[in-house]
């Protein structure tokens, strides 16, 4: 009953696959009981969340068995832990279409010929464009940080910014206090992935997470699921400062 509550078969490039709604709350034989994944699910499987399944993942029975595989002697160079898995995983799943691409390219191309700091700045509150009640970075934490900041620039005097941030008033004082070097998405809506969005407003997500993992020096906000997702997809091993 519960395989037949939380998912749905869709088509995707003609191939029939069975779509998961997964959330904190469900029930997901497979995936939330120690039952066996593959005895209720035959073929590619597509997990639709907006939450993360790395704790229902790693505590399952066939996680176990498996890492528990992979780290025999003969395995000794491909041991897997929890903190390793999971951002292969996110490398994995998050491969931008040819769609994407066309918005990405012209940013790799100037991420290829510069030292790029990447900044996500999640305001929150009555700073934010959706207006929540959470309380995450303040005014106060980024001027603390613009030392910092400058010292970067004044080591790569090529360097850009890229922001990514849930304020157009951050977007408008850090554009006025580095002029020309601050780059952002453009116009696409900014939408907070948990609640009502658009397919415009996940896409802008989407970019500004990807373009954040190509930097080379990462200011973060702490407690932020974009933040932690752009750290762990980031394979240059970036210095790392949280505001």
């Amino acid at each position: 009953m519960n395989r037949i509550r939380y998912s749905r078969t869709v088509d995707v490039n003609n191939q029939s696959v069975t779509l998961v709604d997964y959330t904190n709350r469900a029930s997901i034989p497979g995936v939330t009981s120690n039952s066996l994944f593959n005895s209720f699910y035959a073929g590619p499987v597509i997990f639709n969340s907006s939450s993360s399944m790395l704790r229902s993942i790693t505590t399952h029975r066939s996680f176990s068995d498996f890492t528990k595989r992979l780290n025999e002697p003969r395995n000794s160079s491909l041991l897997l832990t929890t903190r390793s898995w999971y951002p292969i995983c996110l490398r994995s799943v998050f491969q931008p279409s040819d769609f994407l691409m066309s918005f990405l390219n012209p940013f790799l191309t100037l991420f290829k010929d510069h030292f790029m700091i990447g900044m996500h700045i999640r305001m929150a509150g009555s700073l934010s464009v959706w207006k929540d009640d959470a309380s995450e970075v303040t005014e106060k934490r980024i001027q603390e940080r613009l030392r910092l900041l400058n010292y970067f620039l004044q080591e790569h005097p090529d360097a850009y910014i890229f922001l990514s941030t849930d304020s157009r008033q951050v977007e408008r004082n850090m554009t006025r206090l580095y002029p020309n070097i601050v780059k952002t998405v453009g116009d696409l809506p900014r939408m907070h992935t948990g609640r009502l969005t658009t397919e415009a407003g996940l896409m802008r997500v989407y970019l500004e997470m990807f373009l954040l993992s190509k930097c080379d020096v990462l200011f973060l906000t702490p407690g932020s699921a974009l933040s932690r997702a752009s750290r762990l997809m980031n394979v240059k091993s970036p210095n790392v400062t949280f505001f």
